[in-house]
């Protein structure tokens, strides 16, 4: 019975529907509460006896924020992960047909190691163009929307906005950005070795799961402390900027006055 539930197109849509929702509204809350974390970070002394029960609170205080940040920013997070989804799906499809890569193809690739090896030696030259342009095209797309979600949280809630402001952030820290982006890529290319050498251990590679969640959190937290810190010092700045105008009129003022 439950096969042919999930054999309907139907219901497989409305499953996937689901799941994908889900998933929304797990981002969404886990963004808030990375937020929540960079913007209310302490630094608590080891040494006392109180530490344990301020850990404790600190930790309740921000998951607290989890499902507030899913009534909050559903909306918008769902608008990002819809226009990345739709994105890597139209490069993927694309790519398979500039490249005649078959459903078949696929089906190797996603089978047996036997059958990777087998399918990479008999198509060495495609496989290895198809698959370079097509990442290389995601990974420029994931570097300009690498800000759209700190942008959604700490400027505005609206997608739209949020992206020209992210974009305008992006270019306007460019070198910047792209060493923070290239610092994450290398990071991530090692963690993604260490995974294949630790998936020959079944329980390496249970341990290795919790490992690239806390990666995963280092990475959001990395880039939502980079935003954050730019954002407040371009206000600095402006501030700065002010008074220095304002002491500078009132100068100018009091030199005129002397004058008269």
């Amino acid at each position: 019975m439950g096969s042919r539930a999930f054999s309907n197109p139907i219901i497989g849509i409305i499953f996937s529907a689901l799941m994908f929702l889900l998933l929304t509204a797990f981002l969404s809350g886990w963004f808030s509460t990375i937020k929540y974390a960079v913007d209310n970070y302490i630094n608590f002394d080891k040494q006392k006896k109180d530490y344990p029960m301020k850990i404790a609170v600190y930790n309740f205080d921000t998951g607290k924020n989890f499902f507030s940040g899913v009534s909050e920013y559903f909306g918008s997070i769902l608008t990002v992960v819809l226009v990345y989804s739709l994105f890597c799906g139209l490069i993927f499809t694309l790519g398979m047909k500039f490249f005649h890569i078959t459903n078949s193809d696929i089906y190797a690739l996603l089978s047996s190691s036997d059958d990777l090896s087998n399918y990479i030696n008999n198509n060495s030259l495609t496989f290895g163009v198809s698959i370079l342009i097509i990442s290389s095209i995601i990974q420029i797309f994931q570097f300009i929307i690498i800000f759209w979600t700190p942008a959604i949280l700490y400027t505005t809630n609206n997608p739209i906005k949020s992206f020209g402001i992210a974009l305008k952030f992006l270019f306007k820290n460019f070198f910047y950005s792209i060493g923070l982006y290239f610092f994450i890529l290398i990071s991530l290319l090692l963690v993604n070795l260490l995974s294949i050498i630790c998936a020959k251990v079944y329980l390496l590679s249970l341990l290795f799961l919790i490992f690239e969640l806390y990666f995963a959190t280092y990475v959001l937290v990395l880039i939502f402390t980079a935003y954050k810190e730019k954002i407040m010092q371009s206000e600095i700045e402006k501030i700065n900027s002010q008074d220095v105008f304002i002491k500078s009129s009132e100068l100018k003022e009091r030199k005129d006055a002397d004058q008269e």
